[in-house]
């Protein structure tokens, strides 16, 4: 590919990942042609880069390494600086874009101007990528007073503007979870942040995706403090702004149990307080 791309799709892999041949394929199939791909191995895995190289034309391919794994907000946060579009599409390694997506997003972004963000609702898949149900994510305008209460994007059907998202600091790479939803809070402050009604990708829900586990209480610090910044830019009462981040430390706290018993019922390992499973 010769000059800037019109998309860098940004995909962190963690060692073997498991349905990659089917996210590399989607990506290679798109409709929008001007596409690179920026893949940062968070630890050395000859698996995954011999797949990459196999479906990614070699033009379109940038590959990222880190020879141990950091997690995955400072895998994306090393692997944005090496996107060379203005425009990034976040995918992770177990979902499936379909054919249309970048060209659709792009579009979008070209076409408004305001908003930084853009996400759609998703095909929710199984292990055996068969469609179970669509999961319709708020389509409305502006989405940033409705993301005070709970995120309202899911983190690999979005495309985001760079330069956006480096004006406000980027990932927080101390977060080993919820990076996604503190990121939009505090780029809520920068401009617009929406969702296309139409599904533009396949989002697989599967047991190892609870394998993962974060640190609660760092995650409910950053989060309180970008809802309050959110909030003040769109000039929400603060009390407001603690109603509801005590509401989403009760999801939180169920998601985390719910994660637990899943985790048990598989017969992993039980996590150990103040951890929890989340997925990703």
């Amino acid at each position: 590919m010769t000059g800037r791309p019109l998309v860098s799709v940004l995909m962190p892999l963690a060692p073997e990942a498991a349905f990659l041949s089917q996210a590399l394929a989607s990506i290679r199939d798109q409709t929008l042609t001007g596409w690179e791909l920026v893949a940062v191995l968070d630890g050395a895995c000859p698996h995954n880069e011999k797949l990459l190289r196999r479906i990614i034309p070699a033009t379109r391919l940038r590959i990222v390494e880190r020879s141990a794994p950091v997690g995955i907000a400072a895998a994306l946060k090393d692997g944005l600086r090496h996107c060379r579009s203005d425009l990034v599409a976040r995918m992770d390694a177990d979902d499936v874009s379909l054919p249309g997506r970048l060209r659709r997003q792009r579009d979008f972004l070209l076409g408004n101007p305001a908003v930084v963000a853009v996400g759609s609702s998703v095909h929710i898949i199984d292990e055996r990528g068969r469609r179970r149900y669509v999961r319709r994510m708020c389509a409305t305008a502006d989405l940033r007073r409705r993301l005070l209460l709970r995120n309202q994007l899911v983190h690999p059907s979005v495309m985001f503007r760079r330069e956006a998202v480096d004006a406000v600091g980027g990932y927080d790479e101390r977060l080993s979870g919820g990076e996604d939803y503190e990121l939009w809070l505090r780029l809520s402050t920068a401009g617009v942040l929406t969702n296309l009604d139409d599904p533009l990708l396949e989002h697989r829900v599967w047991d190892d995706q609870f394998s993962r586990t974060v640190d609660v209480a760092p995650l409910v610090v950053h989060i309180l403090r970008a809802r309050r910044a959110a909030a003040a830019h769109l000039g929400v009462p603060a009390p407001l702004v603690l109603g509801a981040h005590a509401g989403w430390r009760i999801v939180q706290s169920r998601t985390a149990h719910w994660a637990l018993r899943t985790a048990r019922t598989a017969g992993r390992a039980v996590l150990t307080p103040p951890q929890a499973a989340v997925r990703r």
